[in-house]
C-alpha cells in the first residue's frame, strides 16, 4: 500500500483538483503496490510497441497489437517470478455487466494460455520511486501461446527470470519492439 501521504486531504474543490490529488497518490504507490506497478508495466510495454489498442477492464488480455492479444505479466528483483499459469476460462468483459456468462473455452478444454503474445516486464532492481518510472531500468521477453503451453506443463504457475530468459531473451525497451515483430514474423 502506498505510504500515508504528507498532504492533508483537501475538502471541497472541484474534480479537476480531486483527480490531481488521486493521481500523485497513485504515482507514490507505483513502488509498492503491485496493481499499480502492473498497470505501469502495461503502459510501458505499449509504449514500446506502439500501436496498441487496450481492452476492456477485467478482460483476458491487456491489449491487441499487430492483430494480436497480449498479456502483460510483470515482476521486480533479483528473486522475481512471473504468473505463467493457465487459466480455465478466458471471458469477456461484457459478461459480467450485463450478467452473461461469455466463455471463450469449456471445461473439457481444460486450463489454457488465452492470449496469442505474453510479455515479461522485469525490473530486475529494487523497485523503488525511481527505478519504476524510469522506463530505461525495465527488460523486456516475449513468447508466443505456442513457446508457453510447449515450456510450461498445466500445473506450473510461476516461473522466475532465468526460465523466462531461456525461453526468451530479455532486452531493453529501445530494442523490444523490433524484437517483437521478429516474434511475430515482421520486420520493421
Amino acid at each position: 500500500m502506498p505510504e500515508e501521504s504528507s498532504q492533508p486531504h483537501a475538502s471541497g474543490g472541484d474534480a479537476h483538483s480531486l483527480l490531481a490529488g488521486f493521481q500523485q497518490r497513485m504515482v507514490d504507490g507505483l513502488a509498492l503496490d503491485n496493481v499499480l506497478r502492473g498497470s505501469w508495466a502495461e503502459e510501458v510495454v505499449a509504449h514500446f510497441l506502439e500501436d496498441c489498442k487496450f481492452s476492456e477492464q477485467w478482460s483476458f488480455y491487456d491489449f491487441m497489437w499487430e492483430g494480436h492479444r497480449v498479456s502483460v505479466k510483470h515482476s521486480t528483483g533479483p528473486a522475481a517470478r512471473f504468473s505463467v499459469q493457465r487459466k480455465r476460462f478466458g471471458w469477456a468483459p461484457s459478461s459480467v455487466e450485463f450478467g452473461e456468462e461469455v466463455f471463450l473455452g469449456s471445461d473439457a478444454e481444460g486450463p489454457q494460455h488465452w492470449c496469442d503474445l505474453f510479455v515479461f516486464a522485469w525490473l530486475p532492481n529494487r523497485p523503488t520511486q525511481e527505478t519504476v518510472l524510469d522506463v530505461h531500468e525495465w527488460k523486456f521477453a516475449i513468447a508466443t501461446k505456442t513457446q508457453m503451453e510447449a515450456s510450461f506443463d498445466p500445473t506450473t504457475s510461476s516461473a522466475g527470470p532465468s526460465t523466462i530468459g531461456a525461453l526468451c531473451a530479455f532486452v531493453p525497451g529501445t530494442d523490444f519492439r523490433s524484437f517483437a515483430l521478429n516474434k511475430i514474423g515482421r520486420r520493421q
